[in-house]
């Protein structure tokens, strides 16, 4: 095995078993429901396909109803002291180094399962802190490589620098990171990623997805173009919000991120 360098070291499959090491989690806050409903099926298919362990966090009203109904491992907490607390206390019971976060109203669309694998088993055998996979938002560091697959180390000059969506974390340091912060947003705009050594983003996107609440209101122009979404756009118990302007400034932020990374982060870090 090679140490962390200009190249990071290719390891076989045989050797380590990402199962046991990595595990996506998903907290349901209640008013979220049924976007979680929408949602929580592709995630399953997500983790079958890439070989790692599905858990629900959900409140304790719901859990019978997931614990019976889901293909994964369900827990819950009885009272909500909030997303970051509740995730912590969490993490304190389970027995995985590293941790992916997923939402309960993200929506993924397509995930490269093979290449997601691969990076994951090669991220664990070199002992990195974090591993963004969706390149939002891009990395603006030095390229390296990962087995076969190129990373960039996250640096200082960006913006969002842990972002959370679908990252692969350290488990001890999420935990400091949930603790440290009251919410996941500040996590994302405060925390000093690149201060790790081990803090990489993929040179592409591997994971696409929609995220398809604003203020647990569905966001009509996210949902519109998804495969069910007329049985949730349906729904009279739920409100929809029809801002083309926020439709249009994420259409705008994503093309930033794609094709001018380096003003995307000036832009934010103004």
């Amino acid at each position: 095995m090679k140490k962390l360098g200009c190249h990071l070291g290719e390891v076989s499959h045989s050797i380590l078993s990402i199962n046991s090491k990595v595990c996506v989690i998903i907290q349901l806050y209640y008013k979220n429901k049924t976007a979680f409903d929408f949602c929580i099926g592709q995630t399953q298919k997500f983790c079958e396909d890439i070989g790692v362990t599905l858990i629900a966090l959900v409140p304790t009203q719901f859990y019978e109803i997931y614990k019976g109904s889901l293909s994964c491992h369900v827990e819950h907490y009885s009272e909500d002291y909030g997303f970051n607390r509740n995730l912590s206390c969490l993490l304190g019971k389970v027995k995985y180094d590293y941790v992916i976060l997923g939402f309960d109203d993200i929506f993924l669309k397509r995930w490269d399962a093979k290449v997601i694998g691969d990076l994951l088993h090669n991220a664990i055998e070199n002992n990195l802190t974090y591993l963004r996979l969706t390149r939002r938002p891009p990395s603006l560091g030095d390229v390296q490589q990962l087995g076969k697959y190129r990373v960039k180390k996250v640096s200082s000059s960006e913006a969002y620098q842990a972002s959370l969506v679908y990252s692969m974390i350290r488990a001890s340091v999420l935990k400091n990171m949930l603790d440290s912060y009251d919410d996941p947003w500040s996590i994302e705009q405060y925390y000093v990623m690149s201060a790790h050594d081990k803090a990489y983003s993929t040179d592409v996107g591997l994971i696409s997805w929609k995220n398809i609440l604003v203020k647990s209101k569905i966001d009509y122009f996210e949902c519109i173009s998804l495969p069910g979404s007329d049985r949730l756009l349906s729904d009279s118990g739920f409100d929809r919000v029809y801002d083309f302007k926020r439709h249009i400034y994420k259409l705008v932020t994503k093309f930033l991120c794609f094709y001018l990374p380096s003003l995307y982060h000036f832009i934010k870090k103004l």
